[in-house]
């Protein structure tokens, strides 16, 4: 043991920063462009939405008719996509009025066109 003059303790450099988790792609892909948009055909393929994109479409038709609210979606290369939530909200409303007695549909009478049959 030496026996002398005690040196200091050295003064604590920079601090250096702990190592973290790296981001996941889809985190960092979401926070630049905001949520992840699928096509009706996507979003089919990824179980957002039960029914085929044909029919979706339909529903779609429907829905406007019925006053249920449809996404706007944004069209990128004459495709629209919808984000999930969009969608799942979309879906939630058309099951709501598909349990109505009436199943939703106006309860006004058709006006039929007689169809000429000569």
């Amino acid at each position: 043991m030496r026996s002398g003059p005690r040196r200091p303790a050295a003064a604590p450099g920079p601090r250096t920063p702990q190592a973290t988790e790296p981001i996941p792609a889809d985190v960092m892909e979401q926070f630049f462009h905001g949520p992840r948009r699928y096509s009706l055909a996507e979003a089919f393929e990824e179980g957002i939405l039960r029914w085929k994109p044909a029919t979706v479409r339909t529903y779609f038709k429907r829905s406007r008719e019925r006053d249920i609210p449809v996404p706007e979606g944004v069209t990128e290369g004459g495709t629209a996509q919808y984000t999930a939530d969009e969608l799942t909200t979309w879906v939630q409303a058309w099951e709501q009025q598909a349990g109505l007695p009436n199943g939703g549909r106006p309860t006004e009478p058709k006006t039929r066109q007689a169809a000429d049959r000569t």
